[in-house]
């Protein structure tokens, strides 16, 4: 997960730390729960991405990006935004990012993503 080595250098190296960080409204949801979460989705995501699952390796892939946004945002300001609204999440997850290694890279990225995704062919799209 490099993503989450980028926004958050310390998360990623301290995934057995034992500190706690409580939502107002995830109570009792760590982002440990949700970084392994991730990894469960993902790791199904890349197990079924032949021809005859693609839609299931997107809706995984899918979930494991949602999953590591929260993660992220309670390791960082210690609640994660309400499932139903994406604007708040990508809101918190932006407050979550500030400062950071992927806040500073963000502008070159954008710039790179849609020549890599044009090199690959429509396969990768």
């Amino acid at each position: 997960m490099s993503y989450l080595r980028l926004c958050s250098p310390d998360l990623a190296h301290t995934i057995g730390r034992s500190s706690l960080f409580a939502s107002r409204r995830t109570p009792t949801a760590t982002w440990q729960d949700y970084l392994r979460g991730a990894r469960r989705f993902w790791g199904v995501a890349q197990t079924v991405h032949g021809p005859d699952y693609r839609n299931q390796a997107v809706s995984n892939a899918i979930h494991a990006a949602i999953a590591v946004n929260d993660a992220l945002c309670l390791f960082h300001i210690g609640e994660r935004a309400e499932r139903a609204s994406h604007s708040e999440a990508t809101t918190a997850l932006k407050r979550a990012c500030k400062g950071t290694l992927l806040e500073a890279e963000a502008p070159r990225r954008a710039r790179l993503r849609p020549r890599r995704l044009l090199a690959a062919g429509p396969e990768t799209a």
